[in-house]
């Protein structure tokens, strides 16, 4: 069975940027609370989660709406946040710049983004500042489950993260990963065994 098709969508698709503002201002809660999964710190979403709003905007004349807009999102999201962690690890070996200190790294203007995304205005650090997940990223027990799970092969992390961070069941993961449901049963039977066995090493 097909989805039912959404107007709000289909007038995003055709380009209209209030459409498209509603549907991110909608789901923007998803939207940050994978990317906070994904990386465990504040900051560092926030800029997957621009990210994510600005590959959607250019991205959303394409969707076809044969999945739910969430699972579209839920993609763009993870990639997203995928990308900037190989970011993070290429720039840790990059040699600093001998005038500054610092990497040599461009980076779009706010206007930029904002612009690209569609004229979007959405307030995430005061949004992240109010959400649950802030306190629960003072868990230090949390944090310690989270970063092992982060140390998991791609796959085996992202469906533990799907099923067990975001509550997705089986089936919703495998839509998102573009998977067998029985493949991403798999991935958590693997993702348990091996965050079992570092927990007896780290005993």
């Amino acid at each position: 069975m097909s989805n039912p098709v959404d107007p709000l969508i289909t007038q995003a698709a055709q380009g209209d940027a209030d459409a498209f503002s509603q549907l991110i201002e909608a789901h923007y809660d998803l939207i940050y609370r994978c990317a906070f999964k994904w990386v465990l710190n504040q900051s560092d979403a926030e800029d997957i989660a621009q990210e994510a709003c600005i590959k959607a905007a250019r991205a959303i004349r394409q969707f076809r709406q044969e999945s739910a807009l969430s699972t579209w999102l839920y993609r763009i999201t993870i990639n997203c946040a995928k990308d900037f962690l190989r970011q993070q690890a290429h720039r840790a070996t990059e040699p600093l710049d001998d005038a500054t200190g610092y990497q040599n790294t461009a980076y779009p203007t706010t206007h930029e983004a904002t612009h690209e995304a569609g004229h979007i205005a959405i307030d995430s650090a005061a949004y992240a500042t109010t959400h649950s997940l802030v306190d629960e990223a003072a868990n230090e027990n949390a944090i310690t489950l989270w970063q092992l799970v982060q140390q998991l092969p791609d796959k085996l992390r992202d469906a533990t993260l799907l099923v067990y961070a975001e509550g997705h069941t089986h089936l919703e993961a495998a839509a998102i990963m573009q998977c067998q449901e029985s493949t991403v049963s798999w991935y958590i039977h693997q993702a348990k065994k091996q965050l079992s066995q570092q927990v007896q090493n780290d005993a």
